[in-house]
């Protein structure tokens, strides 16, 4: 009696947590970094993928690893593919899902099922310039036949030369993240629209105004060190870290472009705040860090768009990424976290 009664406590248990996690024997997600669900299923095909510390933010993810990346001003094209292993043949409604720093016009996914090919264009804008951010969201590609076995694919392809981004401030990038396959009653045939244009089942939340393309050369602005005088920047993140270490303070990175209207109003307002001058001369070792010279390093140090701001201790230990312009207040709360 006692082991039936522990047996049906643990059954209880087991229940409540795939419950909680999303779990069913009906659902497939195939993650693309080592240590997300069925990674063995995920291949690239084609093309140069690059690691990315950026993961879409949902539920039944794996929170932490990463995803991949094609870069969109490459010239080759990029094909990655997610391969479930069908144990029962029929019809699956295949999702898709890319992370915010996703920044392309097109990507382009190709569902091979037992009824051929079929490719949807997708438009991955994370940043939410040219319509609200549809980024950590599952979106459905329809719904299609699929054989038993692992002849059945769903892959992500950036195209062949160099595309367009919704966010020019932002690299751009086509993501491959995770597919999801649920076993369904629904037919297949359901009609599937050209997603280059605004979903409808992103959620109304206000998108960033997009930032049009100068028609001439736009002028310089004000540099940053010269408009923000008063704050003591250096430009050497050796030099910084060597000056943390002595003086005993932590480090602030400003990553910066020229074309940016909101690093604009941080050089413009932020950062001539009398008050925010004081606080980070006297707490940080402030470094400018022009994000389109130093582009690779930027994105290594897991800045992806700009303004972006990054706050280590005194040991180069990263502790806080500010995103955005912040006015002085917030901006003032946001660094107040030593």
């Amino acid at each position: 009696m006692k082991v039936l009664n522990r047996l049906f406590i643990v059954t209880i248990l087991l229940n409540f947590l795939f419950q909680g996690s999303g779990f069913s024997e009906n659902e497939i997600i195939i993650e693309c970094r080592e240590g997300g669900k069925n990674y063995k299923w995920y291949k690239e095909e084609k093309g140069t993928w690059n690691d990315s510390m950026a993961k879409s933010f949902y539920g039944d993810l794996t929170p932490n690893i990463g995803s991949r990346f094609a870069i969109g001003t490459s010239a080759e094209e990029a094909e990655a593919r997610f391969i479930p292993e069908i144990t029962e043949a029929g019809n699956y409604e295949v999702f898709v899902i890319w992370p915010k720093q996703a920044n392309i016009d097109l990507a382009i996914y190709k569902v091979h099922s037992a009824d051929g090919d079929t490719e949807i264009k997708k438009m991955q804008d994370g940043w939410g310039v040219k319509v609200p951010s549809n980024s950590n969201t599952w979106y459905s590609l329809g719904v299609f036949r699929f054989e038993k076995g692992n002849n059945n694919y769903v892959a992500v392809i950036k195209p062949a030369g160099e595309l367009d981004a919704p966010d020019t401030r932002n690299s751009i990038r086509t993501y491959a993240d995770a597919v999801k396959f649920v076993k369904t009653d629904a037919p297949v045939g359901a009609k599937i629209e050209d997603t280059t244009k605004p979903d409808k089942n992103v959620s109304p939340t206000p998108a960033v105004q997009a930032q049009k393309a100068p028609t001439q050369p736009t002028p310089e602005p004000p540099n940053p060190q010269e408009s923000s005088a008063k704050i003591q920047w250096i430009n050497q993140i050796q030099k910084a870290k060597e000056m943390a270490s002595v003086e005993k303070k932590n480090i602030l990175l400003y990553f910066f472009s020229s074309n940016s209207n909101e690093c604009k109003k941080y050089e413009q307002e932020t950062f001539k705040d009398s008050m925010v001058i004081s606080f980070i001369n006297s707490k940080f070792i402030p470094v400018l860090i022009d994000f389109t010279k130093n582009y690779e390093f930027s994105l290594n140090l897991g800045a992806y768009r700009t303004p972006t701001i990054i706050l280590y201790d005194s040991n180069g230990n990263s502790v806080k990424k500010i995103e955005g312009f912040r006015n002085p207040s917030e901006f003032l709360k946001d660094i107040n976290i030593f």
